[in-house]
């Protein structure tokens, strides 16, 4: 901690806000401000578990404790229109910081999400349906911001979750060529990992837990 700071100051009981002024709602750089401090809170607020347990376990590094490093960094990795995100490079390590982060657009962003199931007792991808009486199962996935159902109905969910294993696998490659360029490499890789994961369960019949954190 930086002489003077007591821990009262600090931000969310970590961050440090070593240029006062960009807090101010009519800085120039308050968004920048907002994104650091927004972090944060998901990191280290009191009731960071109860809003969202998926940040329980998530930090952010040492270096970005203080606000003044976060912003050389946000201003030399900035992309209008784009959302700062950790997991698609940093996977399971599960922190905010230079090497884990960049800005992907939002198609990126939703991709590696595995989605709120509320039946868990299904694969993700699958939903259970109920026709003429008989239970099913049913292959739901997101693409470019559309939910899709129309892959016929199943007698086994693993047969259902194989042709979300297909499609989603095949939704990340149209990813990857859409964005090769606009994006850095690292984000790329880290799309072609889940894929390379999801290519694996297929060919060994393996039931894919999440593509998320990977």
């Amino acid at each position: 901690m930086r002489k003077g700071s007591k821990k009262s100051d600090l931000v969310h009981g970590f961050g440090i806000n070593d240029i006062p002024r960009d807090s101010k709602l009519d800085s120039d750089y308050y968004r920048c401000y907002g994104i650091w401090v927004g972090f944060l809170r998901r990191c280290y607020s009191n009731n960071r578990s109860l809003k969202n347990i998926s940040y329980t376990n998530t930090v952010v590094c040492d270096e970005w404790k203080y606000y003044s490093n976060f912003k050389i960094w946000y201003y030399n990795n900035y992309i209008e229109g784009y959302q700062i995100d950790k997991d698609v490079i940093g996977g399971t390590l599960d922190i905010y910081s230079p090497e884990t982060c960049a800005f992907i657009p939002n198609l990126i962003n939703s991709c590696i999400i595995d989605g709120n199931r509320k039946d868990k007792s299904t694969p993700i991808g699958v939903s259970l349906s109920i026709y003429k009486n008989n239970v099913k199962y049913r292959t739901c996935i997101t693409k470019y911001g559309k939910q899709l159902k129309n892959f016929g109905l199943y007698d086994n969910p693993y047969d259902a979750h194989k042709i979300w294993q297909i499609e989603k696998c095949n939704y990340l490659l149209e990813l990857i060529d859409k964005y090769c360029n606009d994006v850095v490499p690292e984000v790329i890789q880290g799309l072609q990992r889940r894929v390379d994961i999801l290519n694996n369960d297929i060919l060994n019949g393996i039931e894919t837990k999440t593509i998320s954190k990977v």
